[in-house]
């Protein structure tokens, strides 16, 4: 609906729909132009309807003194007020005007936020406080300012969050926060590099939009998060809590009670991970350290060492692993398992192969395997020596 009067209360009404969305938040933040509000209320005032009624402002244009241009100015005088659409949320005033529209406005649930300049009037020393202190902390965004400063320490903790079910989008303060949440990545890496962060805690499934080299991935555990590196570069990146799927770039990484599912080009250090679907390994040496399987019944994740260049070492493994593609001489593969059936697909046609511990071995090979300190179950049982 179009700006209205009713000129028997005095009450100009506001709509939100004149208003133009800045933000969608929260906060929500919206604008509205002064200029246009006061050449409405005169187009209003010409009508058949307005004539009969006192003028609802008076309205002073530009001056100009020894050089400076003063800005017009707008008041809105008695009887009249101005009521804004209720709701729970901002309007910055704009367009170069100094007005009186904070002192006029009715109270409700919608903020106003007001720029007049000071021009000739002195300002005291509680009216300039409260300007700075009270002013909304997203205008403060002048790179190397206090405000931008303490906009900055918002993000102390290094963290840009990420919830793709919970969050909203955009990239003005405070989204990426703990209590504003971002909704996807590409406005979660905007706020990232305005604040120099290169961390990202994530809630949902993400799938990476560009390169993110030395950055650190985090999760809650428990399936809650999930990472499809989608073939970008994440060289030395940590993961930690999140599930990781997709083609990975880059090599060096650790992954921290993360859930490793189909991966391709697995480089670095996984340490306490779980393991689905095919884990096909990055050139170099890769350690998982007390990973186990993921995948229930007789079902097993596969290790693809894919060819040359690869080895592996494979500590304090629970459950079922299916290796495969080992063809070079160069090849090294050592599994110490706590408990857990390896499988040597006949895709192994060269290379060294260790597993020891406890567990099973079931050799389809072309390689003999050392296996002498493997142990099973039955064996460890009868090695047990009962004291009374």
């Amino acid at each position: 609906m179009p700006l209205d009067v009713d000129w028997i209360t005095g009450v100009i009404t506001v709509p939100k729909a004149d208003t133009t969305l800045v933000s969608a938040g929260p906060p929500e933040i919206r604008s509205y132009d002064v200029n246009d509000f006061r050449l409405e209320l005169r187009t209003i005032e010409a009508t058949e309807e307005g004539q009969p009624w006192t003028h609802t402002h008076d309205h002073n244009g530009e001056v100009t003194i020894s050089g400076v241009v003063y800005a017009h100015a707008v008041k809105v005088i008695p009887p009249y007020t101005v009521t804004w659409e209720d709701g729970q949320y901002s309007v910055r005033l704009i367009g170069n005007v100094n007005h009186n529209l904070d002192d006029v406005s009715n109270p409700n649930q919608a903020r106003i936020v007001t720029n007049n300049s000071a021009g000739l009037i002195r300002a005291t020393t509680d009216e300039l406080a409260t300007a700075v202190w009270d002013s909304p902390v997203e205008d403060h965004a002048v790179s190397g300012t206090v405000g931008d400063s303490m906009r900055r320490a918002a993000f102390l903790d290094g963290v840009v969050h990420i919830d793709t079910s919970a969050g909203v989008s955009g990239t003005t303060f405070p989204l990426g926060t703990y209590d504003a949440p971002s909704s996807n990545i590409a406005d979660a890496r905007a706020i990232a590099d305005a604040n120099s962060v290169t961390k990202y805690h994530i809630r949902g499934t993400i799938t990476l939009d560009s390169a993110h080299a030395n950055w650190t991935f985090l999760g809650d555990g428990g399936g809650g998060a999930l990472v499809d590196t989608a073939n970008f570069t994440t060289s030395a990146a940590t993961f930690m809590g999140v599930g990781v799927t997709g083609l990975i770039k880059g090599g060096n990484m650790t992954f921290t009670d993360c859930a490793l599912i189909n991966v391709t080009d697995l480089g670095g250090l996984a340490l306490r991970c779980g393991l689905s679907g095919t884990i096909a390994l990055d050139t170099g040496q890769s350690t998982l350290h007390q990973c186990y399987s993921l995948e229930p019944g007789a079902a097993t994740p596969v290790l693809d060492m894919v060819g040359a260049g690869r080895t592996a070492a494979i500590r304090a493994y629970s459950g079922g692993l299916s290796i495969q593609n080992m063809s070079s001489a160069g090849n090294k593969l050592t599994v110490d398992l706590l408990s857990g059936h390896v499988i040597l697909e006949n895709t192994i046609t060269a290379g060294e192969v260790l597993i020891r511990g406890v567990g099973k071995l079931t050799d389809n090979s072309s390689v003999i395997p050392d296996s002498d300190d493997l142990l099973s179950g039955l064996e460890l049982g009868s090695n047990t020596a009962v004291v009374d």
